[in-house]
């Protein structure tokens, strides 16, 4: 089962997001800033998904901490106004779009990132 971790400051959005991937199969943890570093040294998610209510710099050093953990995870962030400072992410949603989106999303990630075929 693809493990995802749901990182923001919006608790509705976050809650909705966690429903909708759930249901589609995936196992989620939705943090918030206090356990996101424990969350990242405990175990190895195949993806982040990047709330829209992160500030850009807070944002960039989550995705590279992400990144160092788990180099073949993927990134989505979510945005309000400007993708700006997207660089290390895998796909650019906008935050209105529905959860469905998200999840469409992953799984055309997972689909193009071998370390992730197969599932665990």
């Amino acid at each position: 089962m693809l493990s995802i971790l749901l990182y923001g400051h919006d608790r509705a959005a976050l809650v909705q997001q966690e429903a909708a991937l759930m249901e589609a199969g995936f196992k989620v943890a939705a943090v918030t800033t206090k356990r996101l570093a424990e969350k990242l040294a405990r175990r190895r998610h195949d993806a982040i998904i990047l709330g829209y209510s992160l500030q850009k710099t807070d944002r960039n050093q989550v995705a590279a901490l992400f990144k160092q953990a788990n180099p073949h995870g993927c990134i989505v962030m979510t945005y309000a106004g400007s993708i700006d400072g997207a660089e290390l992410a895998d796909a650019v949603l906008s935050f209105n779009v529905p959860a469905s989106d998200i999840v469409q999303a992953l799984q055309h990630l997972f689909e193009r990132t071998p370390a992730t075929q197969g599932g665990r």
